[in-house]
This record gives C-alpha cells, sequence and structure tokens, in this order.
C-alpha cells in the first residue's frame, strides 16, 4: 500500500501489484479498494494494477467538504499523472464507472480504455422513461434509513441489492466492514451532487474501447442502463452476467476475471499494433 498526495494536498490510498500496462481499479458506493481483491490477483500477473480508495473513504484522506462525482475524477486524472500512467484502462463499479465516465469524456486522453460494472448514463432514477439508475424510492429511503441507523441501512442495502442469490455470512458481513469505512458526512454530501450526474449527451465523444458487464438482476443500477450505454458509446461491447444482481466481480467472480483479461489482452494487442 502507498499513500499518494497529490497536488491538491489530498492523498490517495493505493494498493499496487504487478508489472506493466496500467490498471486503475475504482471502487463502488459503500465499497473499498479491497473488493477487487479476487480481480487484482488474476490481473496481477499481466498487469500493473493499482487499486484505490477514492478521498473520504477507507484509508485515504478525508477532506471536510468537497465530495462528487467531478471531484473524485479530478483526483484520478491527478494521481495518473503523478504515478506517469500511460493511458491506463480504467476499471469503475457503481460509483467507479461514473468517474470512469467523467474521465473519459473530460480527459481525453488519459485513459486507454474502460470496464464499467453495473453503469449507466446517469446516476437516480428514470430518464426520458427508461429505468437505468438507481430507483428513486431505493434512494430516498437509503438516505432517510442512514440518518437514522447508518449500520442497518448498509446492511440493508447489501442484502437487497448487491446479490442476485444469498451471499455467504462471510462475504455479507465483509461487504458490510467495507461500507462503515464510509463517513455519513461524505456520503451526505456526496448525495446531494448525485442527482445532477447524466453522461448521456457526451457518450458519443468516448471513442476508447469499453466493456461493459451488468447483473441482468441489478435492483440498484438497473439493467437497462447497461442498454442504454451499450447504444450510447461508439465502441462498447456489453456482457450480461445471467446469475448476478449489482456486485458481478463478488458473485461470479471466476466467469468476470475471465472476462476481464480477455479485454485486457485485446487493449494490450490493439496498442501494439497501433505503436507499430
Amino acid at each position: 500500500m502507498a499513500r499518494i498526495e497529490l497536488p491538491s494536498g489530498v492523498a490517495l490510498e493505493v494498493q499496487e501489484f504487478g508489472t506493466g500496462p496500467a490498471v486503475v481499479l475504482l471502487h463502488g458506493g459503500a465499497m473499498t479498494h479491497r473488493v477487487w481483491d479476487h480481480q487484482v490477483a488474476a490481473i496481477m500477473s499481466r498487469c500493473r494494477s493499482l487499486a484505490v480508495d477514492l478521498r473520504g473513504t477507507g484509508a485515504s484522506d478525508k477532506p471536510p467538504s468537497g465530495y462528487s462525482v467531478d471531484v473524485f475524477a479530478d483526483d484520478i486524472a491527478a494521481l495518473v499523472e503523478r504515478m506517469s500512467l500511460e493511458r491506463p484502462t480504467i476499471v469503475g463499479h457503481g460509483l467507479g464507472a461514473h468517474v470512469a465516465l467523467h474521465l473519459a469524456v473530460n480527459r481525453r486522453g488519459l485513459a486507454g480504455a474502460l470496464v464499467l460494472v453495473a453503469a449507466a448514463p446517469w446516476f437516480v432514477g428514470d430518464r426520458d422513461a427508461t429505468s437505468g439508475g438507481f430507483p428513486d424510492e431505493l434512494w430516498s429511503r437509503m438516505q432517510r434509513e442512514a440518518g437514522v441507523d447508518r449500520a442497518h441501512a448498509d446492511l440493508a442495502l447489501i442484502d437487497d441489492t448487491f446479490f442476485h442469490r444469498p451471499p455467504s455470512e462471510a462475504l455479507r458481513l465483509w461487504c458490510l466492514s467495507m461500507a462503515l469505512e464510509w463517513p455519513l458526512p461524505v456520503f451526505t454530501q456526496l448525495a446531494a451532487t448525485l442527482g445532477d450526474v447524466d453522461h448521456r449527451d457526451a457518450l458519443a465523444g468516448v471513442t476508447v474501447p469499453v466493456l461493459l458487464v451488468h447483473g441482468r438482476h441489478d435492483r440498484k443500477t438497473r439493467f437497462h442502463g447497461a442498454l442504454e450505454l451499450a447504444g450510447r458509446l461508439p465502441d462498447a461491447h456489453l456482457v450480461t452476467f445471467e446469475h448476478s444482481a449489482h456486485c458481478p466481480h463478488l458473485e461470479e467472480p471466476q466467469r468476470f476475471n475471465e472476462q476481464l483479461c480477455a479485454f485486457l489482452d485485446r487493449v494490450s494487442v490493439e496498442r501494439s499494433a497501433g505503436d507499430h
């Protein structure tokens, strides 16, 4: 583990393994870098993996204010530049996928490819009669309950949305331990900004290769969001996980890792061909 201080003065915790092309892994809400353990173990023989705790979470700095997808994206861009990463593949789950999309839209040339897990073009609610983001009722309930008993609210979110099939008790409690590494003031500030997150108008300009991974039974970031992304991104391939909900990398880790490794190999081959 290393703490990387950014020009803003905020330090991010980064877990790094392996050598080769850089892969930056961004966790979702109520998670930390630890959620990528199975993926890091699978790719470290072919890639330089960097699993990051977003500001305000895990072991990264927790400034008193300044939490939004825009700020998270600025942090990751600064991290890529600070560590001299050459067009890394950005892997993002849920919230992390929105950070990755923001980077691809607003920092052209920074990312070489994207892997978007449980992603949608917007964060909350329906758009143009299309369900894709976080359901309004679930979003309101989660915020309301978190202010009363956040541990119960976190566990209810895990039980209701993370998994299609009941996980082991150990996995369930491991997810809770990550959720509790999100201070409630961080979540509260971030939540106030997420209703405005909507990438639709800019997606046609994202020309890097994109792997979309989505659980068919996702009740948090609903499956139609993945279909919307697949239709709007110029170079996207959607892989549907029929036995997963919001966390296919936890529910079907072996298949997820196979898809991830195959995509990373494709990106590496295409980059090598382009260099000649």
